[in-house]
């Protein structure tokens, strides 16, 4: 009995030992977090079984709240959050710039509401808008909240946020008690107010920058009392706050005390309350750009460059960046990645072009084609990227590394298509153009290799005629360069498959052409039809080489509110300010109407080198239905348009405002029916018109003074007088002139015709 007991006992010591010990976690584990060498992946579940006195500590990577949380009611929000769950427990990284937290838009960040809880060596980024709650709860929406408990710190810790409303608080701290804050770094740059205490006693803030948005009347530092109560004996030592509308604001009844700070680029001073207890001693101003304090280093870390004004956010290590060497390469834990190569070295035996280069090593486990790029970088932080790819053959070095791309100039934003096989290590090093650096996003993505393939309705990859999509937005967002779109016969709505475009920021959607020399598709203008809903814009084909075939636009609805020359875009197809592109076996059909005939169904505009053959374009509510401008040999070959002939408008407006003349646009065959007059050529443009017909128009061609227009072989018919009976034209019927174009478009006759439109004319006339 004596050694049943004892063994029980044992068991129930070693249960106790075994709970109370430290968690470890990486994004690779598959462990049970006992050991470093044996991690979990389980996030949730080790902030979930941690217990008092303990660390939970996290592997460099980036770890997501959309995979890792768990909270997920907030004060009845609904919002989901990264929490603390039992007091005195530590969540540690390996380094601000190695730990990172990712908080995506509709997620909140990291919650500490345990006493003694810690929070130390990691970053928390939080992006997207305000997430929709009551009342108090912005202050629980930013990246950190640290609330209602005592004995909490936060040391080496760096919070960045993107959230967009002047409320969020991306890093909180109200009813805390002895609070300590150490080497934190908050950087907001679309925030009023990044940092904020409220009903806080006792804390302490020793070396902290803060960064946010001058052009709102909000401090860096926000000193409440409202809603819960006013601060005591907060202290602020060793600070930087820059970019701010003011550094400060104490609200009345607050006492705080502030010593050693820096205000740089703030557009005012503090704002400190009338009945505010506030001590300020050696604060120092500067403006941006005059005698620029340049902190380089506090304890091993880098503060952020003042020059150029704390664009470059966090706290960093002054030895480089962690992936700096080629035996440091790093494998990428997702197909997002984040890279620095701020103090980036080069290595002995490095390439004599490279400057600040950082590595990774990318393993594929199946054959394929990948993209890897670092695309909205450049606009983000101006980084000028220039990447290369290498494999290894033997042991990693310099001496056996193979090019499998080098790159050398400079572009804004870098991208490559890997043809890759599966089990080899690809090499990639990220370097600056001309020694730039600064912060980037690398995508490594498995991509399609060949032509895609959507359907209505289906479900599938896309990669092929049996497994087609149906979403023909993924197609177009990821279709490669010199590939297809194939489309299905069927109905295709862009209200359901867009690819948000922004067209001159009136934030219009369209279906866009995102890579050069793609083709969209379809199964025949009589059986493919894209339709284009009210409030949307339809196709826009703005890469060069860009090309639609064998498919119906269909556009409804009236004028879009856009600004100045946006009507221009707004058309069921719009081709602009690039070269090589082709429309062919075309129909359109438009409903857009504006009282000032704005709308342009047919959009054409600085572009080079276009050919359109066989397309259909009707219009009853627009009075011009085809528009030119600014473009360079381009060539129209049997083509029908009809329009709104009680508006002054011609079916075809050649214009040289606001871009420029239009040069060599020549039409060919072409049938213009029920518009005021057939076209408008203003001053300066250039336009051929051979073998054509002009039907039912109230007027003759426009001609501006210092317009060049020649017509050959053309003619005018006048309804119900010698009405051209044309019906079919290389296969195809255009349209039944007796039902007065209420059928759009072209469709598909058992006998392919052998004669074109001048043909029929001729025919007609012979009849006559």
């Amino acid at each position: 009995m004596k050694k049943l007991l004892s063994l029980i006992i044992a068991i129930a010591f070693a249960a106790s030992f075994a709970i109370s010990a430290d968690i470890y976690v990486s994004l690779d584990g598959t462990g049970d977090g006992s050991s470093a060498d044996n991690p979990t992946s389980d996030l949730v579940w080790a902030l979930d079984n941690v217990t008092s006195g303990c660390t939970v500590f996290l592997a460099p990577g980036k770890y997501s709240i959309a995979k890792y949380y768990n909270q997920t009611d907030i004060w009845g929000a609904g919002m989901t959050a990264l929490c603390f769950k039992v007091n005195n427990t530590t969540l540690q990284g390996a380094g601000a710039n190695k730990t990172i937290i990712v908080a995506p838009e509709g997620y909140v960040g990291v919650r500490m509401e345990k006493d003694g809880a810690c929070l130390r060596d990691l970053t928390i980024k939080a992006y997207g808008k305000q997430h929709h709650v009551y009342r108090y709860n912005w202050h629980m929406q930013g990246a950190l909240c640290a609330c209602n408990r005592s004995d909490m710190s936060i040391k080496n810790v760096g919070v960045y946020s993107e959230q967009i409303t002047g409320a969020i608080r991306p890093f909180s701290i109200y009813s805390a008690t002895s609070l300590t804050v150490e080497n934190v770094a908050v950087e907001a740059p679309n925030c009023g107010s990044p940092v904020f205490f409220d009903k806080s006693n006792g804390c302490s803030v020793n070396k902290l920058t803060v960064s946010g948005k001058s052009e709102t009347n909000n401090p860096g530092i926000y000193i409440g009392n409202w809603p819960w109560g006013a601060n005591e004996d907060v202290s602020f030592e060793n600070i930087v706050v820059a970019n701010v509308y003011m550094p400060f604001t104490v609200e009345d009844n607050d006492k705080i005390s502030i010593s050693n700070a820096i205000y740089y680029n703030c557009y005012t001073n503090s704002n400190f309350f009338a009945s505010a207890d506030v001590s300020e001693t050696g604060a120092t101003s500067y403006p941006a750009g005059e005698n620029d304090p340049n902190f380089q280093n506090m304890d091993g870390f880098i503060l952020s460059s003042t020059n150029p004004a704390y664009n470059d956010f966090g706290w960093r290590y002054t030895d480089g960046p962690l992936s700096d060497n080629l035996a440091d390469a790093i494998e990428p834990f997702s197909d997002e990645m984040e890279g620095n190569n701020t103090l980036a070295t080069v290595e002995e035996g490095e390439e004599a072009n490279h400057k600040a280069t950082v590595w990774y090593a990318f393993t594929p486990t199946e054959d394929g084609a990948y993209k890897i790029d670092d695309l909205g970088s450049y606009a983000i932080s101006g980084y000028d990227a220039v990447l290369s790819i290498y494999t290894c053959e033997g042991e990693l070095s310099f001496a056996n590394l193979t090019p499998v791309i080098e790159g050398y100039d400079t572009n804004a934003d870098e991208s490559y298509i890997l043809t890759a096989t599966a089990d080899t290590t690809y090499y990639i090093c990220w370097d600056g153009y001309e020694g730039s650096t600064g912060y980037f996003t690398m995508h490594i993505k498995h991509v399609n290799p060949g032509p895609w393939f959507v359907a209505p309705g289906a479900t599938g990859s896309g990669w092929n005629a049996e497994d087609p999509t149906g979403d023909l937005a993924l197609a177009m967002n990821e279709v490669l360069a010199g590939q297809t779109v194939n489309l299905a016969a069927g109905e295709y709505s862009i209200a359901d498959f867009n690819n948000q475009y922004v067209v001159w920021g009136s934030g219009m959607t369209v279906l866009a052409f995102q890579v050069e020399n793609v083709t969209l598709k379809g199964a025949g203008p009589d059986q493919t039809t894209i339709v284009v809903p009210a409030g949307y814009v339809g196709i826009r084909m703005e890469c060069d080489g860009s090309s639609v075939q064998d498919l119906t636009v269909k556009a409804y609805g009236q004028y879009h509110f856009v600004n100045h020359y946006n009507w221009h875009m707004q058309g069921a197809i719009c081709a602009c300010n690039q070269s090589g592109m082709s429309i062919s076996n075309v129909a359109i059909y438009s409903e857009a109407g504006t009282d000032n005939g704005a709308i342009r169904p047919l959009s054409l505009y600085s572009i080079t080198g276009m050919t359109i053959n066989r397309l259909a374009v009707e219009a009853p509510y627009c009075s011009t239905p085809v528009f030119l401008n600014n473009s360079k040999n381009i060539t129209v070959n049997n083509m029908t348009v009809s329009g709104n002939k009680g508006k002054n408008c011609p079916a075809i407006y050649c214009g040289d405002w606001p871009w420029g003349k239009n040069e060599g646009a020549t039409f060919n065959n072409i049938l213009l029916a029920n518009t005021y007059m057939p076209f408008t050529v203003e001053s300066e443009d250039t336009v051929i018109v051979n073998n054509s017909v002009f039907y039912n128009c109230s007027e003759e061609t426009k001609l501006l003074d210092g317009a060049v227009y020649v017509e050959n072989g053309c003619a005018s018919y006048e309804y119900g007088v010698n009405d051209p009976d044309l019906q079919e034209i290389d296969g195809y019927i255009l349209t039944s002139t007796k039902g007065t174009y209420r059928d759009i478009g072209w469709h598909t006759i058992p006998e392919p015709a052998v004669f074109g439109l001048l043909a029929l004319v001729a025919l007609f006339l012979r009849r006559k």
